[in-house]
């Protein structure tokens, strides 16, 4: 196994996947090109997956790994990585977060993400640590590690960097300004952050905390759409450069799907994966928006930005959520309360991500009627999605609401004229 051809990819998914062997039927010829291939519709391809992944799957599952990340409840996603193929995704990772800037052979790394649950990402950082080139010490403390213990581990093995989610290091720093151990985690110079984004006044407050801690993303990957991006010294917050040996990344118009090549052009991140046959990725959309910010052809490992979110879903925090999984909530109310039509609002308040629901209705003189059928729908949307319960009462992302609004308050594409299911205002 190792990084492999379009071509040979292509010809492999073809022949062997019943998803790509229907979607590339009119594909022929040795010369395959990107431009070639259609772009993959999210919601067909995990419908060919289901539970099982047969219908992508190229071959039968041998030895590997499973996990589970996002979807609709009752219909998640499953993405299969044989052995060989997670030891590449890995290595490519674990080299990408050698080239930060700040790592040096033999740094002592503590992993703060979460585990359980077919969930990857602390197996996948694991993984990634042991694989970074020069070598390091490991320290596998988990998500759920409290702050004092959290920090005390630090001091007593003289921690270099910690690895976690931004909340997490928020919780450190509210830690320890509110006991005003000014001391505690001397030893850190870098928290290397992944899952959310990281914004200003996080920024600011865990400066306060932690001035000698620099703050830099541990790179860009997903479990399902596998290996993106890494951060070099060169990039600024939101900034990646591309695996271009082993993914290629494309930012996409939109409307047109057609490559975007200037920079600052605004587009969806569409992802080719080189290193996977089991469960080939090919022009798939990872549920970002971005723009280049370098150049075409300074550099191989091309710099780009990460936007926000796309309509294919929305992360919360650690929370990753789909338009479908609210409007299966507030589905019994529809017909009652006179919607007309919602959005996803994403905003950030307080050092933490928030959702808020945002609820057309009809008349606007019921907005005064509705607000008494908040609890339930809340506690519907905390039924269907307890993840985000739990991360609202640990703290980790602000309490979600409901945003009661005249019908023409809700927002839609200007050019298009189509509702915009997330609205992302984080950034």
């Amino acid at each position: 196994m190792g990084v492999f051809s379009l071509a040979e990819i292509v010809e492999w998914a073809k022949g062997n996947s019943d998803y790509y062997r229907v979607l590339y039927k009119d594909i022929k010829g040795p010369a395959i090109s990107l431009k070639m291939l259609p772009v993959v519709n999210q919601k067909e391809f995990w419908t060919a997956a289901g539970v099982n992944g047969k219908g992508l799957l190229t071959a039968d599952l041998s030895d590997g790994l499973v996990f589970k990340s996002g979807g609709t409840t009752g219909a998640p996603k499953f993405s299969f990585y044989s052995n060989s193929e997670w030891a590449e995704f890995t290595r490519w990772f674990g080299w990408g977060i050698a080239q930060n800037g700040l790592y040096r052979p033999g740094s002592r790394m503590g992993n703060l993400f979460y585990a359980g649950e077919l969930y990857a990402s602390f197996l996948f950082l694991n993984k990634s640590i042991e694989q970074i080139p020069g070598g390091t010490v490991h320290f596998p403390m988990g998500g759920t590690m409290l702050p004092p213990d959290i920090l005390s581990t630090v001091d007593n093995f003289n921690l270099d960097f910690l690895v976690g989610l931004p909340s997490t290091a928020v919780r450190l720093a509210e830690y320890k300004i509110t006991t005003g151990q000014n001391g505690l985690g001397q030893s850190l110079r870098g928290f290397l952050f992944g899952g959310e984004s990281l914004y200003e006044d996080q920024k600011d407050l865990i400066a306060r905390a932690f001035p000698n801690m620099v703050m830099r993303s541990t790179g860009y990957a997903s479990v399902d759409g596998g290996l993106v991006g890494y951060a070099d010294s060169t990039c600024a917050n939101g900034e990646h450069r591309v695996f271009s040996e082993a993914t290629v990344v494309e930012i996409l118009d939109e409307e047109t799907l057609e490559p975007v090549s200037e920079v600052g052009q605004e587009g969806l991140v569409v992802l080719t994966n080189l290193t996977r046959k089991l469960m080939p990725l090919l022009r798939y959309p990872v549920g970002d928006r971005g723009m280049w910010t370098e150049k075409l052809g300074l550099n191989p490992n091309r710099r780009f930005q990460i936007l926000g979110r796309s309509e294919e879903s929305a992360r919360v925090g650690p929370v990753t959520l789909y338009f479908e999984d609210i409007q299966s909530c507030l589905s019994p109310w529809w017909q009652e309360l006179q919607f007309s039509q919602f959005q996803l609002v994403l905003v950030h308040e307080g050092n933490r991500d928030a959702l808020v629901v945002r609820i057309g209705l009809a008349k606007k003189e019921l907005i005064s009627q509705v607000v008494q059928f908040e609890p339930e729908i809340l506690k519907a949307i905390y039924a269907k999605k307890p993840m985000l319960a739990e991360s609202i009462a640990n703290g980790v992302v602000g309490p979600a609401r409901l945003e009661w609004v005249s019908s023409d308050l809700i927002e839609h594409n200007l050019r298009s004229g189509k509702l915009k299911r997330i609205v992302d205002k984080r950034f």
